[in-house]
């Protein structure tokens, strides 16, 4: 994704919004490692933590989608008009 975001902006900065969703999975796994290894010890302050993670991972990847998605429908219009 982060190649098809920097051919459709040329923008090196923008190309990384990807990783940002590399980084919250990371967060979320470990969250949830941690967790399972704490079992049956309730972690609620963590478990809202892996939570709100697992929302902010989903939220990127549909922000990089729509990124993907406006920049194809750019190309398209640009390239009629």
């Amino acid at each position: 994704f982060a190649f098809i975001i920097f051919l459709l902006y040329k923008n090196a900065t923008l190309a990384q919004a990807p990783f940002l969703i590399l980084l919250a999975d990371l967060a979320e796994n470990t969250g949830i490692v941690l967790l399972l290894y704490n079992y049956p010890e309730r972690l609620n302050t963590l478990a809202t933590i892996t939570g709100f993670l697992t929302t902010l991972k989903w939220s990127l990847v549909a922000a990089v989608v729509v990124l993907i998605l406006v920049g194809l429908a750019r190309k398209l219009f640009l390239k009629k008009g």
